[in-house]
């Protein structure tokens, strides 16, 4: 998870960069946040999870896998959503992830 979330940072802060600065500004601001004590102190209860530590070890049950899965698939449903409201989209409900397409103007309830 912690290299997820440095590789989610960065990519956040590399489409972030104002034109003139130097990278060397934006990597001090990564390494600040890292030893950020609530950076600390999450990646230290991450790496003593039990559930991330079964996970590691190929350990999870296929009803925590199931839910697991649900869960992200929920997630990703509710992102897609969420950002095609934020783009004017209201009514974007899609019946399928993997078939969805981003919607236009006249095609506002994308039901794919």
């Amino acid at each position: 998870l912690r290299k997820t979330f440095q590789a989610n940072t960065v990519l956040y802060t590399m489409t972030s960069i104002e034109e003139g600065k130097d990278l060397s500004f934006y990597t001090e601001i990564l390494d600040q946040l890292r030893t950020e004590k609530f950076n600390l102190k999450t990646n230290e209860a991450l790496a003593t999870h039990p559930y991330l530590i079964a996970a590691k070890e190929g350990k999870l049950t296929l009803a925590q896998r199931r839910a697991f899965v649900g869960e992200q698939y929920a997630i990703q449903y509710s992102d897609a959503c969420s950002f095609a409201r934020l783009a004017g989209h209201e009514n974007f409900r899609p019946s399928s992830l993997s078939t969805a397409t981003a919607p236009t103007n006249n095609n506002n309830n994308n039901n794919n």
